[in-house]
């Protein structure tokens, strides 16, 4: 923690952004899609990481794992919507600057 403080400061983030950064904590879906995609409850999966990625834009594992599920699901077309809407969703970068305003 003190390491990422240390270098978001060094990258101009002002303290009660890092605050909020650090704080904020979002429960860990891993476990419960570990256990989704390995029982091959590919439709929940679908649903628990849509809900998360929504709240989470920038969690790129996740939306990694959605497209995965959706191969999985037979779906490939929905899972190339999901592979551009990963380049145009908003990287940490431009979510720091936002929040720096």
């Amino acid at each position: 923690m003190l390491f990422r403080s240390i270098e978001l400061r060094k990258a101009g983030v002002t303290n009660a952004t890092i605050k909020v950064l650090l704080d904020k904590k979002s429960p860990s879906i891993y476990p419960t899609a570990k256990g989704l995609f390995s029982q091959a409850k590919y439709p929940e999966l679908i649903d628990l990481l849509r809900k998360h990625i929504a709240v989470n834009p920038t969690d790129y594992k996740s939306r990694s794992l959605l497209v995965l599920a959706l191969v999985k699901e037979e779906d490939p077309e929905e899972a190339q919507r999901e592979l551009h809407a990963m380049d145009r969703a908003p990287s940490m970068r431009q979510v720091l600057a936002i929040s720096n305003r």
